[in-house]
């Protein structure tokens, strides 16, 4: 029995080789013959590809699209979109020029200074920078033209609002003959903008026959200008300003009557070494005027101006002098 398992053991290993030998192989047509699904049968897109012109045009435009044709563009930068980059182009002798960086524009004393930054593409020699004052309404103030990087603008004007165009500027001569003219060229403007407070306080002194007044403009940080005579329709000496007209009326203003005090025996009352005072509140008739006002760039102004006290009537108030 043990024989007989051994042979039918070595006939099957003899029969499984056999068939592993004699199993036929593909052929090479059936190695490279077409798949049974083309490209694209499966829903995808297919790949196309590119000709020697179609992938020239796509690199070109790539580089375009890195490399503007304008420059490089900052924006947002201290608060305000700028176009740091923009500049004129080069033209014959005069290279490209760049606008001024960092504009700034600081309420002081007399005025607005301004300040910016040379741009460090621009050339240094013969540069010099034209600072132009545009008021409210769009017209044009005034022009400087200088070499620094800082100007104090010098203001007469309150309230309003001023725009500011500053431009990196360059000048060739067309010719070498000696005084010849010459070509100026300018960069984009570099722009800013700020308002002044109203500080000033135009005080009235006295009124005169109906028809003059007597006024001084208090400035806090400039020496106060006048007394001026002030006619209507007629300019305020040499301030600037003209008079359009004003109207005279009668008002309450509140007062503080200041009274001594003293104690049960009829004496003064002293306190910290000083003789002490009590007050009481009443109203005052005061004459004022409404006056009509042109300041030096044209703006008007409105003001009500309390007249000197001549002969006060008081409506519940008590002058020193009064007893009790």
């Amino acid at each position: 029995m043990r024989e007989t398992a051994l042979l039918l053991s070595l006939l099957i290993c003899a029969a499984t080789l056999g068939l592993v030998a004699f199993q036929p192989q593909p052929g090479v047509a059936a190695r490279t013959q077409a798949p049974l699904l083309l490209d694209g049968a499966d829903g995808t897109e297919m790949e196309i590809p590119l000709s020697l012109p179609q992938r020239q045009a796509q690199m070109t435009s790539a580089l375009a699209a890195a490399h503007p044709v304008d420059g490089i563009r900052l924006s947002s930068i201290f608060g305000e979109s700028i176009q740091a980059e923009e500049s004129t182009p080069a033209l014959g002798e005069f290279p490209a020029l760049y606008r001024p960086r960092v504009l700034r524009a600081n309420i002081q004393e007399g005025g607005v200074r301004l300040s910016w930054l040379p741009h460090p593409r621009n050339p240094v020699q013969g540069l010099e920078y034209r600072v132009e004052r545009w008021n409210s309404v769009g017209s044009l103030d005034s022009t400087e033209v200088l070499q620094s990087t800082e100007l104090l603008d010098r203001l007469e004007c309150e309230g309003i609002t001023f725009h500011y165009r500053v431009y990196a500027e360059l000048e060739r001569p067309i010719s070498d003959r000696p005084n010849s003219a010459g070509l100026r060229r300018s960069s984009p403007a570099a722009t800013t903008k700020v308002s002044l407070p109203r500080k000033s306080q135009w005080l009235a002194d006295n009124l005169i026959g109906n028809s003059t007044l007597i006024l001084r403009l208090q400035r806090p940080d400039r020496p106060e200008l006048g007394p001026f005579e002030a006619r209507p329709g007629e300019k305020i000496a040499e301030s600037g300003w003209i008079l359009e007209s004003f109207t005279k009326g009668e008002t309450e203003v509140p007062t503080m009557t200041r009274i001594p005090r003293f104690d049960e025996l009829g004496r003064r009352v002293i306190l910290d070494g000083r003789p002490a005072h009590r007050g009481r509140e009443g109203t005052e008739i005061r004459e004022f005027v409404t006056v009509h006002l042109l300041d030096p760039c044209g703006s008007p102004w409105r003001q009500n101006l309390l007249l000197p006290p001549s002969a006060p009537r008081h409506n519940g108030a008590v002058s020193p002098g009064e007893s009790h």
